[in-house]
């Protein structure tokens, strides 16, 4: 019996030895670990955090958000102020070797946020009206 606890210990101890601790070597995928790419219609600069890159670059197709600067660890982004009143979405696409990751951006468009009291509304469009029809009237004087 002794015998067999001896076999048993040995098992355990050779299969304990026998595992490794090494970890996997492979590469780590790209990607963001943290994002500050959603603007107000002011525009302004951004921010993507990435993990795993190596020899990162980046790309934006549209003319109203450009990269500034790319790194391994950061891409920047410098966004135009947005004048229309709608909103508008691209994607910036990073790529390390053959990874490439897909951020979208996203802005507001440009809004109007009336603090009016419900009370004084109409005296508000009331006031709004007069200046339409009193600019109208004037830019009729000056044709003639």
């Amino acid at each position: 019996m002794r015998k067999i606890y001896s076999i048993l210990l040995c098992v355990l101890c050779l299969s304990a030895v026998g595992c490794s601790d090494d970890k996997d070597t492979a590469d780590v995928a790209l990607k963001a670990i943290r994002s500050d790419v959603k603007f107000s219609a002011d525009g302004g600069t951004g921010t993507i955090e990435l993990s795993g890159g190596k020899q990162v670059s980046a790309t934006s197709d549209v003319a109203w958000c450009k990269v500034a600067s790319v790194s391994d660890q950061e891409v920047s982004l410098v966004v135009e102020a947005n004048l229309s009143i709608s909103s508008r979405t691209t994607m910036v696409v990073i790529q390390s070797g053959e990874d490439i990751l897909q951020v979208p951006v996203t802005q507001l468009g440009d809004t109007f946020i009336c603090g009016v009291r419900r009370e004084n509304r109409k005296a508000v469009i009331d006031q709004i009206a007069a200046v339409f029809i009193l600019q109208g009237y004037l830019d009729s004087q000056s044709n003639k």
